[in-house]
């Protein structure tokens, strides 16, 4: 199935019979592959899923009703947390301290923030 029926079909399933037959075939999936990247933009006009404002709610309550029966891999709160690059970090941070393993430090940049010659950008 095409993103954009994906999509359209969890905006609103019971807009049309299609929608609704769409729902309905989704739901009886045994696991479906993919869906939103959570690490990239993706809730604005601009991006490559066209969500944003009611129609970003609208998905993501479908969608929650939708992984209450059907599997999504990978499992979307895994995607948001990979999508969240502080936290992941702060995460990682985290286990490899209780491991004993070295880690780069992060900072988050401000406004005027003066940076020192060693620091690496990503």
């Amino acid at each position: 199935m095409p993103w954009v029926v994906f999509r359209d079909t969890l905006l609103s399933p019971e807009r049309t019979a299609t929608h609704w037959q769409n729902w309905t075939m989704i739901r009886s999936i045994d696991c479906i592959p993919g869906g939103i990247n959570y690490t990239i933009e993706h809730s604005n006009d601009h991006s490559l899923y066209g969500l944003a404002g009611e129609d970003q709610e609208a998905y993501e309550s479908s969608l929650t009703i939708l992984t209450s029966s059907v599997p999504i891999w990978p499992p979307v709160p895994s995607l948001r947390i990979a999508g969240n690059k502080a936290n992941l970090v702060s995460l990682l941070d985290s286990i490899a301290a209780a491991r004993g393993w070295p880690r780069p430090r992060m900072t988050r940049l401000t406004v005027d923030q003066l940076l020192l010659m060693d620091t690496v950008l990503k």
